[in-house]
């Protein structure tokens, strides 16, 4: 299969899954090495599989490059990896308990400023 530059492929892993035990999920995850030296992206980067999911794994794949990228058979495009669920129990509430962390000034995890006064907010890219 080729992906053009743009396109946009559903691509059979040629495996099927069911995980069957609440408490795992699979994720199925990018290969870094093979995006970088071509720009073949797969959009299962954040993919997950329920446990009462029973089917085949297919991943979403396009090239951002500017060149065609030729799928082969056997290519490792992405991998799968088996993780323990947390149960989380959530409450509401009408107001969080202060913390040192809450009382200064900012925003985000990096708070408002740096070592060398400069924001630490970010000019908007990553």
């Amino acid at each position: 299969m080729t992906l053009e530059p743009g396109d946009v492929h559903l691509v059979s892993t040629g495996i099927a899954i069911h995980v069957g035990d609440p408490g795992y999920a699979a994720l199925i995850l990018p290969r870094s090495g093979l995006g970088h030296k071509n720009g073949s992206c797969s959009a299962t980067s954040s993919g997950s599989s329920t446990p009462d999911y029973q089917g085949p794994l297919m991943l979403s794949c396009w090239t951002r490059g500017r060149e065609p990228f030729v799928l082969q058979p056997l290519d490792r495009l992405a991998q799968l990896v088996i993780v323990p669920v947390a149960r989380a129990a959530f409450r509401v509430v009408d107001a969080f308990d202060a913390t040192a962390r809450a009382r200064r000034a900012g925003s985000g995890a990096r708070g408002g400023s740096t070592a060398s006064g400069a924001s630490a907010s970010g000019n908007g890219t990553c």
